[in-house]
């Protein structure tokens, strides 16, 4: 059986057997702190369909170190994960079902990149988008640079980085994740340009990519408006949307940080995500595209 039947019969099996609705008094909660944490704990951002669990603890020194943990999540089941050139932070995001992880560091200058690890993690490949603001000379990198956030079962990679603008691009890579292995995407309409005053710390955010290759995420526009997209390999065509509930116009005022945001797709095309409507209220949705 290939990785993609693997994990469509996977997730197929998975869906049967998560049909009934759960209470609270019905939810275990299993604790997770890494044994090597400090003063500031433990913080889980990711987990795969096999149960694998990934983040970060802050350690007694002071840095942020990344760590994966396996079931049943005994303290000899923690993994440490550590960019190379002692980074104030390794951060895991992304854990796909073969275990790789994905997520950002944060140098000494505190400028962001990305990384990839496999199991059993001893090394972590750095990696910089082309356009990205990755200099550690440059002040304006500071809080800028790389984000990788997703990865799904081919080792396709999805994020976002900062330039020296603070202008947000999407990106996918693979393997090796050099370079020339970049796809940049910004979304029709967001706001992408340098030359345009109201467009730093706006742009297009990757957030989710499935087994496919499908990515969802959410752009924002010059008005601080945010839109929903997806697209699909190569990432030459991306399609928007509003949420029916999201506050979307720009000429509203009102609507400026709200709109819609998406967060996670699935290997079904399903994704995810919330609309703010004028008042800030959210309105949490399941969305999938329009098939032929």
């Amino acid at each position: 059986m290939n990785s993609r039947m693997f994990a469509i019969t996977l997730f197929t099996a998975l869906a049967i057997t998560v049909q009934v609705p759960a209470h609270a008094g019905d939810i275990h909660f299993t604790p997770l702190n890494d044994p090597n944490e400090g003063p500031g704990g433990t913080v889980s951002n990711a987990i795969n369909d096999l149960g694998v669990v990934g983040g970060n603890y802050a350690g007694a020194n002071g840095v942020y170190y990344g760590w994966i943990s396996t079931p049943p999540y005994s303290n000899k089941s923690f993994t440490t994960v550590e960019a190379a050139g002692s980074p104030q932070l390794t951060n895991v995001w992304g854990i796909n079902l073969e275990g790789a992880v994905t997520g950002y560091t944060i140098d000494a200058s505190n400028v962001y990149h990305g990384f990839v690890s496999h199991p059993p993690y001893t090394t972590v490949t750095t990696f910089d988008a082309p356009g990205a603001c990755s200099s550690d000379s440059n002040p304006a990198c500071s809080g800028n640079g790389t984000r990788a956030w997703s990865i799904n079962l081919e080792g396709i990679i999805a994020g976002y980085y900062a330039d020296a603008n603070n202008i947000n691009h999407g990106f996918v890579t693979h393997p090796p994740y050099t370079k020339s292995t970049f796809t940049t995407i910004d979304a029709p309409g967001a706001c992408s340009s340098d030359s345009n005053p109201l467009c730093p710390g706006e742009g297009t955010y990757p957030q989710s990519i499935n087994l496919f290759g499908v990515i969802t995420g959410t752009y924002s526009d010059a008005s601080g408006v945010y839109h929903g997209f997806v697209s699909h390999p190569p990432y030459t065509t991306v399609t928007s949307f509003d949420a029916p509930d999201a506050c979307s116009s720009d000429s509203n005022p009102a609507c400026s940080g709200n709109g819609t945001e998406a967060f996670g797709i699935n290997v079904e095309g399903m994704f995810v995500g919330y609309a703010a409507d004028a008042t800030g209220h959210h309105h949490a949705f399941v969305a999938r595209e329009r098939r032929p």
